[in-house]
């Protein structure tokens, strides 16, 4: 139960970070369809990994980029 809980952490916590610091409205904004793109891709991601026990290595880099994204944003760089 602790690893169900601390994988899902890692994929839902970034894609959290992502909602509290772009706004929904700017999701649609081809600037910001990266980060939208890493987020949605975490989350198909998590419902995979949870039925077929898989974490794939390039999706752990994308939530690492997300938190990073997510912190420079809130230092206001």
């Amino acid at each position: 139960m602790i690893g169900l809980v601390a994988a899902t952490a890692v994929f839902v916590g970034p894609v959290i970070e992502v909602g509290r610091w772009l706004p929904l409205r700017a999701w649609l904004n081809p600037g910001c369809s990266p980060v939208t793109l890493v987020a949605v891709l975490l989350l198909v991601s998590l419902g995979d990994a949870l039925f077929n026990s898989t974490v794939v290595l390039p999706l752990l880099a994308g939530a690492g980029g997300l938190n990073s994204w997510s912190e420079r944003r809130g230092l206001g760089k």
